[in-house]
């Protein structure tokens, strides 16, 4: 306890002095020991001369020893503490309390043991970056071996430990200790635990490089010796970089590596300019210009090669498998392995263009045709065009079955029949397109793949086009197009109803102005109206072409049905003898009073001649013949509106035709019966009488069964059978319809 408090009341070298006469007061015990004990070493020296025989057994000296040790450690850390030593200074006590030549063998390792080991134990409480600073400071280059020893197991330890990013701001910030032996030795052992067989990937992703390059040129000869270690390693990561530096500029280094340097951006230019001045042959600039121009070389590489690719996969889904795997194998390459002159050179006279020779000895018309297929694909219409040039390639010898043919061959029979007829056949259209001059004739033929009605459709392959043609500026023409081409599609339409109209003119035998419809539909089928451009089309419609194209195609497929000539005969009797929807009424419910109820078929005949009636009703019965066009869409437009939620009309009026005669039979019975039926109106007119009431029964009220109209209306005549409310309701539509006829027949005879 008394050395403790001395400790921290005196000086390092008095201290370190007071030690020393404790390890003689221990020493005063050992002379004490046998002279003939031996050393650990094998040696029979004693400790000391004495020969005295008595004394403390050596095994308490030992562990007195180093309890003493252990404690003057532990007093140096408090008289740190107290004195606010520098770690220079305590490593300077430390290295004076490991000097203890008079002691033998055995009790030195005692000795230096216990403070060692309590020294390493006080360093390992010290992070890694505040030891390997206050290393840095220390002064003396080298201290006693044991205390060295000691200071460098802890430096190992640290070293693996750090980061690259405090290496570099410690350096940085530390530059003054560049010189010192022992701050050179600590970025000796970083190296090498971190780089011990660079090569060119460990080149760009250890971030000191540059700061070995430069450590090892200023440093002098002398001073090399200090990075004994690791100037093997900076030695080749010059090489290395020498190397790559040249291989980029002349070309000779492989595609795999170039793409690596490439994605480490600016690494390379940073690195060649940290090179010795010695070893420096190209400035930053001119290396970073010739990357540049390695990069634009493997950016064409990488198109050509992905064209050729994309061109790989869409022969595969156009080709038997025959086919296809002779052109993969012609086709597929993989330059990573080839040096960058190999596959790529630049064409003279040019700075900026590069032919590929890696496919070489591909066609030209194929290599074109790839680059463009990635877009292309996208569109239908070019897809079709590739189906038909398909369709006449599989006849073609190369792709029969069993046939042995060269990969070479097989590809140029591709270009042949499948590359350069698509691609003149997609020029023309994408040109004519453009530039609207595609002609009338050709706008469906050309459309076909696609839904021409779309507008996201028809958008989508406009796109294609634009993108393709590399058109210049915004995409308003695609629009402009699309409404051209409905403005076609809509005279289109117009012509394709109008004749129908027409048809429908002439089976009701209408004697109006259908002119414009006549004119039009006589136009169309023009060679000049159809070998005219798109562009000539006007973007207005007159109301003619607007009012047909917007007959829907289940209204045009009626106005079809009733316009056919199997039609013409029951449109003429329906005009003659039933003349408005009246009298087709009266008819339908007269025959159906007559009918047998056996007679379901013919009962459903009725039916759909009250159907037909109905529907066609403002065309049979309110169309006028002097009718014109105009007249005409009106009541054709009550028509439409008629057939709204109307299925089967084209079956029903078949049906009609079908049982004409029968229709007519029974129109014609009906006649039969008219003096008998106006008899009968005498008879009521004369002696009939109506009873309007409840029938008496005796019942009362409250039980009486509900009643209809049937019950409380009677006609009776005298000696006659009584009259029910339907079978009044009877003799009134037979009248109804007779009187019509009569009415009829005086018009006619006034007219005539």
């Amino acid at each position: 306890m008394l050395l403790g408090h001395i400790a921290y009341a005196c000086r390092a070298e008095e201290f370190c002095g007071l030690m020393r006469c404790a390890v003689d007061a221990i020493l005063a015990h050992v002379r004490l020991l046998p002279q003939d004990i031996i050393d650990s070493d094998g040696s029979k020296r004693g400790l000391v001369h004495s020969r005295s025989t008595t004394g403390p057994d050596r095994s308490v000296v030992l562990t007195q020893l180093q309890t003493t040790a252990s404690l003057v450690a532990s007093w140096i850390v408090g008289l740190k503490t107290e004195r606010e030593l520098s770690f220079n200074a305590e490593l300077q006590i430390l290295n004076q309390l490991v000097a203890c030549d008079q002691l033998s063998k055995d009790l030195q390792r005692v000795w230096q043991g216990g403070i060692l080991s309590h020294t390493e134990r006080e360093l390992s409480k010290i992070s890694d970056e505040e030891y390997i600073t206050c290393l840095a400071e220390v002064e003396a280059d080298f201290f006693r071996l044991p205390l060295e020893q000691c200071l460098e197991a802890r430096t190992r330890d640290a070293v693996e430990r750090l980061s690259e990013v405090f290496v570099q701001q410690f350096i940085s910030s530390e530059s003054k200790y560049l010189r010192k032996d022992r701050f050179v030795h600590m970025l000796d052992v970083f190296l090498v635990t971190r780089q011990r067989d660079p090569d060119l990937r460990s080149l760009f992703t250890f971030s000191l490089w540059d700061v070995y390059f430069h450590l090892y040129d200023n440093l002098r000869d002398s001073d090399r010796n200090g990075i004994v270690q690791s100037r093997a390693i900076v030695q080749k990561a010059l090489d290395i970089l020498g190397n790559t530096v040249d291989a980029v500029i002349n070309g000779s280094i492989t595609v795999e590596s170039l793409k690596f340097i490439l994605r480490e951006g600016s690494a390379l230019p940073s690195l060649a300019g940290s090179l010795p001045s010695s070893l420096r042959q190209h400035d930053k600039s001119f290396i970073e210009r010739t990357l540049s121009e390695r990069a634009d070389q493997l950016e064409l590489l990488a198109d050509e090669q992905k064209a050729i690719n994309c061109f790989i996969n869409f022969v595969k889904f156009l080709l038997p498998p025959v086919a296809t795997a002779g052109i993969e194998s012609f086709l597929q390459r993989n330059p990573s392995c080839y040096l960058i002159n190999d596959v790529i050179v630049s064409v003279l006279g040019s700075d900026k263009k590069f032919d590929i020779l890696l496919y070489e000895d591909v066609p030209r018309d194929l290599r074109e045709f790839s680059k463009h297929l990635a877009v292309r694909q996208q569109s239908e219409v070019f897809l079709n065009l590739c189906a038909e040039c398909v369709g006449h390639l599989t006849d073609r010898p190369c792709l029969s079955e069993g046939n042995q043919c060269i990969d070479k061959e097989l590809v140029q029979e591709v270009v042949v029949c499948l590359c350069q007829p698509v691609d003149l056949k997609w020029l023309r259209i994408c040109t004519m397109t453009l530039n609207a001059s595609i002609t009338f004739r050709d706008i469906r033929p050309t459309f076909e793949a696609v839904d021409i009605h779309s507008d996201q459709q028809l958008r989508r392959e406009l796109s294609v086009i634009h993108e393709d043609m590399q058109v210049k500026g915004e995409k308003d023409w695609i629009d402009e197009r699309i409404q051209q081409i409905h403005c076609f599609l809509a005279l289109e339409r117009a012509v394709e109803v109008g004749h129908v109209i027409l048809n429908v003119r002439t089976v009701l035998n209408l004697l109006g102005d259908f002119g414009e419809v006549v004119q039009l539909c006589e136009n169309f089928v023009r060679e000049e109206f159809l070998h005219m451009q798109l562009s000539s089309i006007t973007l207005n419609n007159t109301d003619a072409v607007r009012s047909l194209s917007q007959v829907s195609d289940r209204q045009l497929q009626s106005l079809k049905a009733f316009s056919s000539r199997e039609i013409e005969d029951l449109i003429h009797w329906l005009q003659s003898d039933i003349r408005d929807l009246g009298d087709l009424y009266s008819f339908v419910d007269l025959s159906l009073g007559k009918a047998d109820n056996e007679n379901s078929f013919f009962t459903e005949v009725l039916a759909n001649l009250r159907f037909v009636g109905t529907v066609f009703a403002p065309l049979l019965f309110t169309t006028k013949r002097s009718a014109g066009f105009v007249e005409f869409m009106s009541h054709c437009n009550g028509v439409f509106k008629n057939l709204e939620n109307q299925d089967n009309v084209e079956s029903k009026l078949i049906c009609c035709v079908q049982m004409l005669d029968d229709l007519k039979l029974a129109l014609n019975s009906l006649g039969d019966s008219e003096v008998v039926c106006f008899a009968e109106l005498e008879n009521i007119n004369s002696a009939g009488k109506f009873y309007v009431g409840c029938p008496p029964t005796g019942v009362s009220h409250l039980n009486a069964p509900r009643l209809s109209m049937e019950d409380v209306i009677k006609l009776e005549i005298p000696h006659r059978p009584c009259y029910t409310l339907p079978k009044l309701l009877e003799l009134q539509s037979k009248l109804i319809l007779m009187s019509g006829r009569r009415l009829d027949s005086r018009y006619d005879a006034v007219d005539a």
